[in-house]
């Protein structure tokens, strides 16, 4: 193989999809993603990453989960990306490779936002929860004059307190990336 980095065949897309799909079904039941899901996924991926494409395969698998850390660590690390999501797109990453895990990630950022906002909206109109809009203006103010970031956790009342199943916005990113920056 001549690339360093081997091109995401239909297989390993497929078998991408098919991973998040049943996350999606999981995350969406649950509210988390298993630990035990994310790390057979990632391991499935690098071995067939190695299968297909030897050591450039094995390495361009691991460019795809390097790549999703660390575009995602800093959103966890904040606490705005829940740590089965940033599991389970590293692990998806094995299978995508690093072009096609930026990709996917570049879509997830605003498919999670709307996400977030529906679900900020619905639990705020059909469950009397309070969103999470305030609380941001007070982060966004005393981040602002203090100069540096400021997090407040959100309260057990808030909409954003609950687990947002986010899987779903994942398999949506990953889906749509080879066919719109291709």
């Amino acid at each position: 193989m001549d690339q360093l980095y081997f091109p995401v065949s239909a297989l390993a897309h497929v078998s991408a999809l098919a991973a998040v799909l049943i996350a999606s079904i999981v995350d969406l039941a649950t509210r988390r993603i298993p630990n035990e899901f994310t790390l057979t996924i990632g391991l499935l991926g690098l071995l067939f990453a190695f299968g297909v494409g030897g050591l450039p395969g094995l390495i361009g698998a691991m460019a795809g989960f390097a790549v999703v850390l660390g575009l995602l660590l800093p959103g966890f690390l904040l606490g705005f990306t829940g740590g089965g999501d940033l599991k389970l797109m590293a692990a998806l990453g094995c299978f995508l490779g690093p072009e096609l895990s930026l990709h996917a990630v570049l879509l997830y950022y605003p498919i999670g936002a709307v996400v977030a906002l529906l679900f900020a909206v619905y639990a705020a109109w059909h469950q009397g929860r309070s969103g999470p809009f305030a609380r941001y203006r007070v982060m966004a103010r005393t981040s602002f004059t203090s100069g540096r970031f400021v997090y407040m956790r959100p309260s057990p009342n808030e909409s954003m307190g609950a687990r947002l199943p986010m899987a779903p916005a994942i398999a949506c990113a990953v889906l749509a990336a080879p066919f719109l920056f291709d």
